[in-house]
């Protein structure tokens, strides 16, 4: 899912981390939808937190069902990796947390909330750079007979 994002699912992720950073900082969002954004970014960072075990474990080779795991720590690893360096696991560790949390509706620390604010902008900005510097395909052309 994560590896080379399409158009479509980029800006799935996008919106996906835009409402993630609104019911972080504690913003209004319809219940429906803060449920589907948690589902989504919980999904996301337990992976990347398997991802990075198996990267940790030196695996030479990915289960299946470890490929969308990998994948979102591979995605997050390209982004942020020059940021945060060693300490991108402790990073994706606290937004795991603090999805988690806010999940079951318990109210993570503020200090907390707020380097996973943090981290979550971080993340949208990458995302919206290399989708702004990608060149754009070729335009189409149509056969009219």
């Amino acid at each position: 899912m994560f590896a080379h994002i399409g158009p479509m699912s980029e800006i799935g992720l996008r919106h996906a981390l835009e409402d993630g950073l609104v019911i972080v900082r504690d913003g209004e969002v319809t219940n429906s939808r803060r449920e589907e954004v948690l589902d989504e970014l919980a999904d996301m960072f337990s992976g990347a937190r398997r991802g990075m075990e198996i990267v940790r474990a030196q695996s030479l080779f990915v289960q299946a069902d470890d490929k969308p795991a990998f994948e979102a720590f591979a995605m997050i690893f390209r982004y942020l990796n020059s940021v945060y360096g060693e300490d991108l696991s402790d990073h994706i560790a606290a937004a795991n947390e603090v999805i988690d949390l806010l999940k079951k509706g318990d109210v993570p620390a503020e200090q907390t909330k707020g380097a996973v604010a943090e981290f979550l902008c971080k993340l949208l900005e990458a995302l919206k750079l290399e989708s702004a510097f990608r060149p754009l395909r070729a335009p189409m052309t149509l056969g009219m007979a």
